[in-house]
């Protein structure tokens, strides 16, 4: 039972730092792709967690908009 309360927890403490984030802003775009605490990290664990429908659609729609206007470096 614990266990289930500690997951539930750090989606809602996810959810809260996708609403809350600067990091949908264009200029700092390249933060959200920061490994472990960026946006779109939050992002994809909560979708391999089957919990993507707990993302907001302002934060899908943020998310959307960055992917459209932002160009992101490539290596390679």
């Amino acid at each position: 039972m614990a266990t289930n309360q500690t997951v539930r927890l750090a989606i809602e403490e996810s959810i809260r730092f996708l609403e809350s984030t600067s990091q949908w802003v264009t200029a700092h775009g390249e933060h959200t792709r920061q490994k472990w605490d960026g946006a779109w990290w939050h992002m994809s664990v909560l979708y391999e967690m089957g919990e993507v429908s707990q993302i907001p659609e302002s934060v899908i729609a943020r998310a959307k908009h960055l992917l459209e206007t932002q160009v992101w470096q490539t290596w390679g």
